[in-house]
């Protein structure tokens, strides 16, 4: 007696495809619900120190806070429209820029499930999207709150300078060179079976 096992690996790599799709529709109806308050909201929030490592409170503009330590929010009547742009794109991006990557996971493996082999060509090129949508999440954002802060702190005055932190960029970054690395085991099995194929 002899059981389709066929079957049941193939709906559990499907479910297992359809779950990026949730979690990355999940993360973009986040992003984008963020972005809306994020862009609309009166204030900006940066991070900020001065070289004395201590937050000059009596120094502050009239309306700005803190509302966190090194966390100050400030109208952006305040700030130069160019400073708010940066900073409250970065801000609104990253997000959905993380419900992108998860998206593209799951364009991935529905690729590889489809595909004849996991060597065939689309899915290296899903791979390669990946990678350049990761190696985006990691530098794009967090660059336009850098550039946006430093403009924002640099109007202010009074001895401040921006504080943005840059060590949540490892994780896209280290994700993104995964997927390289991960593309060069594709191209090389890919070359590999072309060359057996013209063997057999």
């Amino acid at each position: 007696m002899s059981t389709d096992t066929s079957s049941g690996g193939a709906s559990g790599t499907q479910s297992l495809s359809v779950m990026p799709f949730i979690f990355a529709a999940g993360v973009l109806l986040y992003g984008v619900v963020n972005a809306v308050a994020v862009i609309t909201a009166g204030e900006v929030n940066l991070r900020v120190q001065n070289v004395a490592g201590q937050l000059p409170l009596a120094g502050l503009p009239e309306g700005a806070a803190v509302v966190w330590p090194y966390h100050l929010s400030v109208p952006v009547a305040l700030l130069p429209w160019g400073a708010v742009a940066l900073v409250k794109l970065g801000e609104a991006l990253l997000p959905i820029a993380w419900g992108m990557a998860l998206l593209w996971v799951g364009l991935v493996l529905r690729e590889a499930g489809w595909a004849p082999t996991i060597f065939d060509g689309g899915v290296r090129r899903r791979v390669t999207a990946l990678r350049w949508i990761l190696f985006g999440t990691a530098l794009v954002p967090d660059g336009l709150r850098v550039f946006g802060s430093t403009w924002a702190t640099k109007a202010l005055g009074a001895g401040f300078s921006t504080s943005t932190p840059l060590g949540q960029m490892w994780i896209p970054l280290f994700a993104g060179y995964l997927c390289l690395a991960f593309e060069y085991v594709l191209r090389r099995g890919e070359t590999l079976q072309g060359e057996l194929d013209e063997v057999i």
